[in-house]
């Protein structure tokens, strides 16, 4: 259940950090979505709606839109008679993702070869020197963080908003699943150092090796982190 004092404390400590000015449907959505994407509401853990509302302190009919608007994306899913349980990391369904966000993502750093800013190619440049440093000091949440900071900059950097939003709107389950196997996994050296080959390549405006490259980075994350995620998935019963 999602009412131990831990759980409880977590959602407590998102709704508050959210504006203010939300609505209460929209505060509490931001809340358990990010209680989810950061596995602080694991994978598989029922959630109930007059225990998310106890929590948060509001009325279930803003929790319950909230819950809705989670299961349409495909982090809750509705147990009949139960409540909502947190979406498992579904090999199958991750991979499906990761070959859309391959494509969607190589689209994006060919045409970031094209019309990035300068200020935006500083700021990629950041993000891997980010990597770099937390690598450094074996700090995995902050590299994760960086991570994440520059997969989002080659979206923006592309100028489509559309594809920008298509993309986005898988993110959460993605990262879900790097939190869920980053400590599994080899130290992310190599995907640091295939970064800054991609960096390198849009900032030549090279559109065509930075798409090369980027695809090859895709592919072999996710060949680490499905291998991970099929070794601890329980296989279905089929009888």
């Amino acid at each position: 259940m999602v009412a131990t004092a831990d759980a409880a404390a977590i959602l407590g400590a998102y709704a508050a950090a959210a504006c203010e000015d939300e609505r209460l449907p929209q505060r509490a959505y931001l809340a358990l979505r990010r209680a989810i994407r950061e596995l602080r509401l694991p994978p598989g853990q029922m959630v109930l709606e007059k225990e998310v509302a106890e929590a948060l302190g509001i009325s279930r009919t803003p929790v319950r839109e909230a819950l809705v608007r989670l299961e349409s994306e495909g982090l809750l899913r509705l147990v009949p008679r139960h409540g909502f349980l947190v979406a498992p990391l579904d090999p199958q369904g991750l991979q499906e993702i990761y070959e859309l966000l391959e494509g969607l993502e190589a689209v994006a750093v060919d045409l970031a070869a094209t019309r990035a800013t300068p200020e935006q190619l500083d700021r990629l440049d950041e993000s891997i020197a980010e990597q770099a440093r937390a690598l450094a000091g074996d700090d995995l949440p902050a590299w994760l963080a960086a991570d994440d900071s520059f997969h989002a900059l080659i979206l923006e950097m592309s100028g489509n908003t559309r594809l920008r939003r298509v993309a986005e709107s898988f993110n959460d389950q993605v990262y879900r699943a790097r939190l869920f196997t980053h400590r599994l996994r080899p130290k992310p050296t190599r995907s640091t150092e295939d970064h800054r080959a991609v960096a390198a390549a849009i900032r030549a405006g090279d559109g065509t090796l930075a798409r090369t490259l980027h695809q090859a980075h895709r592919r072999r994350a996710r060949d680490e982190i499905l291998h991970i995620v099929r070794a601890v998935t329980p296989v279905p019963d089929e009888r």
